[in-house]
């Protein structure tokens, strides 16, 4: 459930962000390097959303991604009546990189010391903590 409603959110954050993207001319190296960044910012919504990270989950962000790149170049293009240059497609393709290769980097770093999710945190006092009852109070 959880990693639908990552989804879902990365969906309406790629939508708002084709929209605002769209209304800048993305060509040449600008294409490529919004691209990136704009596949790196869904997966992170997605990551931060949805912790754990299946296959499925990081297909359907790549994905996300490159739909709502290619949102953009159509509103960049005037709904597709001007021609797209072949580097504004390639920035589709990045964005969907950029996707996965985000995600695949969060799937295999260990969780956050106090971040959601992540486990019980330690005081950072630099003492045990105290015995709950019950537990045996050994001193070894």
């Amino acid at each position: 459930m959880r990693q639908l409603l990552a989804v879902l959110v990365g969906a309406i954050v790629a939508s708002i962000g084709a929209i605002v993207l769209g209304e800048y001319h993305l060509t040449g190296v600008v294409a490529l390097v919004a691209g990136l960044l704009f596949g790196l910012a869904i997966a992170e919504v997605v990551v931060g959303v949805g912790r754990r990270l299946g296959r499925v989950t990081m297909a359907v962000t790549a994905c996300i991604s490159g739909l709502g790149f290619i949102w953009a170049l159509w509103i960049d293009a005037d709904h597709f009546r001007n021609r797209v240059p072949a580097s504004s497609w390639a920035g589709a393709a990045v964005a969907c990189g950029g996707a996965v290769l985000w995600l695949v980097v969060a799937r295999r770093a260990p969780p956050r010391r106090g971040a959601v999710g992540a486990g019980p945190s330690e005081p950072l006092t630099g003492q045990q903590p105290a015995p709950l009852a019950g537990e045996d109070q050994d001193d070894t």
